[in-house]
């Protein structure tokens, strides 16, 4: 069954406004995964697992994966996979899991869980949910 998001990510994402370099060299990601190393108590980014909900494809999570992540992109759509191994190309590998958030089961322990730009399309008990 088609949804919404299967059609947004057919119609829309080849024409993100993000490039790569736009993420893998941005000063504000340094930062960011400076304060995460520093919260986990870690020294490289080759030692940190995350997910990304809602993770379409995985946009803010290639910067993490382009410096040794090992990061797992969760999302609902079966067409945003595709786009996701377009947009990450040679610069990063990951493992895309297309699910339903509210019911997947992760079978390992993860890091770091994040989400960009995915509470605000929820209201109520499923935003705290998210």
């Amino acid at each position: 069954m088609k949804t919404t998001w299967d059609n947004f990510w057919k119609e829309k994402g080849k024409s993100m406004e993000w490039s790569q370099e736009d993420v893998l060299y941005s000063d504000g990601m340094n930062e960011l995964a400076e304060k995460i190393l520093t919260s986990l108590n870690k020294k490289s980014l080759k030692e940190v697992s995350l997910l990304e909900l809602g993770a379409g494809m995985g946009i803010t999570s290639l910067y993490f994966g382009s410096k040794g992540a090992k990061v797992s992109l969760l999302d609902y759509s079966n067409e945003a996979k595709p786009l996701a191994k377009e947009y990450w190309g040679s610069h990063a590998k990951h493992t895309f899991i297309v699910a339903d958030l509210f019911t997947f089961k992760p079978k390992e322990r993860y890091d770091m869980v994040t989400s960009f730009g995915l509470c605000e399309h929820f209201i109520d008990k499923q935003r705290r949910e998210v």
